[in-house]
């Protein structure tokens, strides 16, 4: 089994890139922040590394050009993910309770017009996509609900 290190937790669009570069079983190796999943990768604790290095919001993103070049390793393949945000809430949550919103805050504005056509919720920036229902489903965030992939809400 290949163990590949993604920025995030398990669920997020890492993960799912990872999943659909790969086609077969890995080893998700989650890392905080993109930093800490290149260190992982030279230092041997996964084989290869998923990093997002184009978003069609913000561009490209150049602080992992820069860790590719800073750690001497390079790009052995490529795969596109199509961002579908969900909105996520605990079970027994009925849309007129949420009021504050969880998620990464790239997520948060490409969700800018369902804001801003609700304007009754508060985005709450989050590390991570899929680290936003892990805090929200442990009680660990002011939230009421996440904004994160479908992966996330089947994990």
């Amino acid at each position: 089994m290949t163990a590949v290190a993604i920025a995030g937790e398990a669920g997020s669009y890492s993960h799912a890139a990872a999943l659909a570069a790969h086609r077969t079983e890995i080893q998700v190796v989650p890392c905080r922040d993109f930093p800490e999943l290149f260190e992982t990768v030279v230092a041997g604790g996964a084989e290869h590394g998923v990093v997002p290095i184009e978003n069609s919001l913000t561009g490209s993103i150049h602080e992992n050009y820069d860790q590719l070049r800073a750690h001497n390793l390079c790009i052995v393949a490529e795969t596109e993910v199509r961002v579908h945000h969900c909105l996520i809430a605990r079970p027994g949550t009925t849309p007129s309770q949420v009021r504050r919103v969880a998620s990464h805050p790239v997520a948060l504005a490409q969700c800018r017009r369902f804001f801003a056509a609700h304007p009754m919720l508060t985005a709450v920036p989050a590390y991570d996509t899929a680290g936003s229902v892990l805090d929200l489903m442990s009680d660990r965030v002011a939230a009421d609900a996440a904004i994160a992939s479908d992966l996330a809400v089947r994990l």
